[in-house]
């Protein structure tokens, strides 16, 4: 609900006619944004996680599915025109292509699952807009306050990502997008993935699980 109102308040501001900017609070305003664009645009400079990034392909019944870890800098959905990144850079989450062959199926974000390290992490995003809350945040300010800067084309620019996001319910015998775990610690050096991914047949309902390790 949350992610909807946001996605509503900036569809808003964006048709409002311009209007004095109010002075309390601009400075706060300036200072969120720097940080935002410091801590979630700019290259995070993370290690990378110790694994291999190839796809590892798996078979389970009429099912054939791939995975392999990817990082959000590296992404073309996620590339901008000044070197920074689109949306978010590495903090925000651990991410997957992943793509399944056979038959029409759904999703399962529920019974979908990564440990790092052994340790499990948050459940995945069922919706790619979960991701960009943070940037409509910082676009509203930029906006309210008649701020100079690129968030707001920079929110109009996410289509390639959330098009590229898994789809929960496939009605084609093959489906392929990525699968985000937001970070609880975006400092945390991973030396082994495990993750699972759930899917229902839409012929019987049968369950499905894939389950990778990379190390």
């Amino acid at each position: 609900m949350g992610t909807v109102l946001t996605v509503l308040l900036l569809a808003s501001c964006l048709r409002t006619p311009s209007r004095p900017v109010p002075h309390h609070g601009r400075d706060d305003a300036l200072q969120e944004i720097r940080g935002f664009r410091r801590d979630w645009l700019e290259d995070a400079h993370l290690a990378p996680p110790t694994v291999e990034f190839e796809p590892v392909v798996i078979e389970d019944g009429p099912y054939v599915a791939s995975a392999e870890p990817l990082l959000a800098e590296d992404a073309t959905w996620n590339h901008w025109g000044d070197g920074s990144c689109r949306l978010f850079n590495d903090r925000a989450a651990w991410w997957f292509s992943v793509r399944v062959d056979g038959a029409p199926f759904t999703w399962d974000p529920s019974a979908t699952e990564l440990r790092v390290n052994g340790v499990p992490t948050s459940p995945p995003a069922t919706a790619p807009d979960d991701f960009l809350v943070p940037l409509f945040r910082a676009a509203l300010l930029q906006e309210n306050f008649g701020l100079a800067g690129d968030l707001v084309d920079r929110t109009r620019a996410a289509g390639p990502f959330r098009s590229a996001y898994f789809v929960r319910s496939v009605v084609f015998d093959q489906a392929e997008g990525i699968i985000g775990f937001p970070k609880e610690d975006a400092e945390l050096q991973a030396t082994h993935l495990e993750l699972w991914v759930s899917i229902r047949s839409q012929a019987d309902d049968s369950r499905h699980t894939f389950h990778w390790a990379f190390n």
